[in-house]
């Protein structure tokens, strides 16, 4: 083996064994709205969203709600938006789809860091919230808060199926109410925008380097050594 191919191979080698050692850090609470007392239907036509601001920079890896199941409930969707001046834009960053059946009732915390989305301190945005059941009175209803308890962002609403209500509307309480805010937690993983993620097949492909390596050294042709001198 010689010492051009050993340290490709020892560089190789070195870079798979950083990337297998690299690991996530725990994520960290962000933002939260413990406060609840009220519900909000959820259907497969009337999204509601909540709009929240990142106070915290990183990888947004988990978005907790607290969620009341009904006969009917299809699959959960997820969305994010951004909410520039307090209000969700129409178009979303990433929705992820969450079975069903393999929700339980009460707090959830759903998984979105595959979606590899990265908040920003101070930047406001919006998580949405839709079923695929058929639209029913009893359905998923969501916890929330008639007491304005976060500053920091509002509920609203829209209906794919009224042109009136088509855009994202501010969801408002008849009689004394104030602004009404979801309950929910964000979870933020700060280290991870400190950090060139790889991505989940960069410890193979380095590995696979190494053997393409040595294949290709065993493919090359010998030299042939040099012939004694003439006598």
């Amino acid at each position: 083996m010689n010492k051009k191919f050993r340290t490709r191979a020892l560089a190789a080698i070195v870079t798979a064994c950083a990337i297998s050692t690299q690991s996530f850090a725990a994520p960290v609470l962000d933002q939260t709205q413990a406060d609840d007392g009220a519900s909000v239907g959820i259907y497969n036509t009337v999204s509601r969203a909540q709009v929240f601001t990142a106070g915290l920079s990183g990888l947004l890896t988990f978005v907790e709600l607290n969620f009341y199941w009904g006969p009917g409930d299809g699959d959960l969707l997820l969305s994010l938006y951004k909410a520039p001046g307090g209000k969700p834009e129409e178009t979303t960053l990433f929705t992820r789809s969450f079975d069903r059946q393999l929700l339980p009732r009460g707090w959830l915390a759903l998984n979105v860091a595959s979606q590899n989305f990265f908040v920003e301190a101070g930047t406001q945005y919006a998580f949405g919230l839709q079923t695929r059941g058929a639209r029913e009175s009893w359905t998923m209803h969501a916890s929330l808060s008639s007491k304005d308890p976060y500053a920091s962002g509002r509920t609203f609403w829209r209906d794919s199926t009224d042109p009136a209500a088509a855009q994202w509307t501010a969801l408002e309480m008849p009689f004394d109410y104030g602004q009404l805010d979801l309950q929910f937690n964000t979870w933020v993983d700060t280290d991870a925008a400190r950090r060139d993620l790889p991505e989940p097949g960069s410890l193979g492909l380095a590995f696979g380097a190494v053997a393409a390596l040595g294949a290709a050294r065993r493919r090359a042709p010998r030299r042939k050594g040099h012939e004694g001198a003439a006598s």
